[in-house]
């Protein structure tokens, strides 16, 4: 026995730990083999194409994408950075490379595929700057599952796809981000062992020895030939506007872009190393156990139901407690309505995937009672749409109200596909919640959220005389026809002040120059709209 700390610590403790330990490093040093051996094994052309593409990939980030407007440039690069990455796997996961075999994994690969490359397209034909700043996200992160699910067709199995996203993208990209300077090392040793006599070492012989004569010649001919002189001169203006310290910057950007490219990319060189065996669940819930939280999650429920019949949908006609207006009483407990159906839904589907399935008879009242559970949740769902859609009705549509809109049409959709998947038992649940809430996510984008919301809030002006200006002004160039026909029909104190917006915003547009890269077609079309006017 040891004593540590006051503490008693047996030799059998010592001894597990002492193994533990053991194991861990064992594991880590035999991992680190195995990475030594691939590094090894692959030629050293593979690795320049690979560093190669990686800096010609960054060297686009910082051209298209820094201090630029994203356009075109987005499907440009993302099919780009495709090519490039199914070039470099195309040793890897042959046996799943056509995407018309409709396997489980192929249909949900095939599903982030297009969705990827969807989204990207948005960056082109709309100006949505909210949803560009998700679609940036999503753009990675369906780029990374897609890639997962290309080199690994069992990672739906054994673990969540985000959580591999997650790990792909951060620690993995991190442990092969100096990998560049080893190679690049390599490749210094390599050429400085070429013999001065091989033909290698005469050709750079020979082009050292022609760079002098060249220069002598090139200033002979500037003297003999004006035209020759002229033509010269305006290739060596390129570095009249050279700064060091405007360089410095996008070095770094390239630099750090290139190292994090490469780290990717080359992170699934090790596929199958990283990967730790799959294990038994962890914990199961006992059928009894998960009966009673069930039956009174549902009394609850119920009694909520009854109390939504009586006040809101009812249409006013009961009297309000506590002397609420109906519109407030609208509004109030929107957001947690939703927020109890994302903590029911989480309580199914764990019901779904931990509960013991030991005895029938008892899986069975439990499969009712989650059922139950579904449709009351689908009763929520309804009673929070209803009560968004009466302050909707008062104060106006808005980003947020139109996206929870949204939101709550994705929930119904999967309460759907929980509510089949409980007594189908071969309805893949997960696969089809993922693939609904990239459809919804797609759909989302190609509705056209903005037009959506200034036609219902000049409906809704005409009805009310409200209407809030400043909000609508600020929107996609895809209502400028909306707006201006608007102005043009409107001549009270909200309609000069739109108007003025739409001013300052036409001297904002016209005035810029976009590059090819940046052409966004709403913008083009709102621009042309713009000139008109002017």
């Amino acid at each position: 026995m040891y004593k540590r700390r006051g503490c008693l610590i047996s030799d059998k403790k010592i001894h597990n730990f002492i193994i533990r330990k053991g194991f861990r490093m064992e594991r880590y040093f035999i991992k680190k083999e195995k990475i030594n051996h691939i590094d090894n094994s692959i030629s050293g052309y593979e690795k320049a194409i690979t560093m190669s593409s990686s800096l010609i990939l960054a060297l686009c980030i910082d051209r298209f994408f820094i201090d630029k407007y994203w356009g075109i440039s987005v499907p440009i690069f993302t099919l780009v950075a495709l090519a490039f990455f199914l070039w470099s796997v195309k040793s890897i996961g042959k046996e799943e490379s056509s995407v018309l075999n409709f396997k489980e994994n192929n249909v949900l690969k095939l599903t982030i595929l297009t969705s990827m490359i969807l989204i990207a397209i948005t960056f082109v034909l709309f100006s949505n700057r909210v949803l560009a700043f998700f679609n940036t996200i999503f753009i990675i992160g369906t780029f990374t599952a897609y890639a997962i699910i290309k080199t690994n067709r069992d990672v739906l199995e054994d673990a969540c796809i985000l959580k591999k996203v997650i790990e792909r993208l951060i620690p993995r990209v991190f442990a092969n981000f100096l990998k560049p300077f080893m190679f690049l090392n390599e490749l210094i040793k390599k050429m400085s062992k070429i013999e001065v006599n091989s033909e290698v070492g005469k050709v750079l012989k020979g082009i050292v020895l022609a760079l002098p004569i060249l220069v002598v010649i090139l200033i002979l001919l500037s003297s003999a030939d004006m035209i020759f002189n002229y033509y010269l001169s305006m290739v060596f203006t390129i570095f009249d506007n050279f700064q060091l310290f405007d360089l410095i910057p996008h070095l770094i950007v390239i630099t750090l872009f290139f190292l994090y490219i490469f780290g990717f990319i080359w992170s699934f060189k090790y596929e199958g190393i990283y990967e730790v065996s799959k294990t038994k669940q962890l914990f199961n819930f006992e059928a009894l156990t998960v009966m009673p939280v069930l039956l009174m999650l549902n009394v609850v429920y119920l009694i909520f139901t009854v109390i939504q019949f009586s006040y809101l949908y009812g249409g006013g006609s009961a009297v309000l407690p506590l002397s609420f207006t109906y519109a407030e009483y609208a509004r109030r407990g929107f957001f947690e309505l939703v927020t109890v159906t994302v903590i029911n839904f989480t309580i199914i589907l764990c019901t779904i995937k931990f509960m013991k399935r030991e005895n029938v008879k008892l899986e069975k009242y439990n499969n009712i009672f989650l059922s139950l559970l579904i449709i009351f949740n689908f009763n929520m769902l309804f009673s929070a749409h209803y009560k968004m859609s009466l302050y909707e009705n008062t104060y106006g549509y808005t980003y947020l109200r139109v996206f929870v809109h949204i939101f709550m049409l994705l929930l119904f959709i999967l309460f759907t596909i929980a509510l089949l998947g409980i007594w189908v038992k071969k309805i893949p649940i997960a696969k089809l919640c993922i693939i609904s809430s990239i459809a919804m996510y797609v759909v989302l984008n190609y509705i056209n959220v903005d037009v959506f919301i200034v036609k219902k809030n000049i409906e809704l002006y005409n009805r009310t005389q409200n209407l809030d200006a400043n909000y609508l002004g600020h929107l996609s160039y895809d209502t400028l026809p909306y707006l201006i026909q608007f102005t043009l029909n409107d001549n009270s104190e909200i309609g000069k002040e739109l108007k003025r917006k739409l001013e300052d915003r036409t001297e904002t547009v016209l005035d810029k120059q976009y590059n090819w890269y940046e052409f966004n077609y709403s913008r083009y079309k709102g621009k042309k709209i713009l000139e008109k006017l002017e």
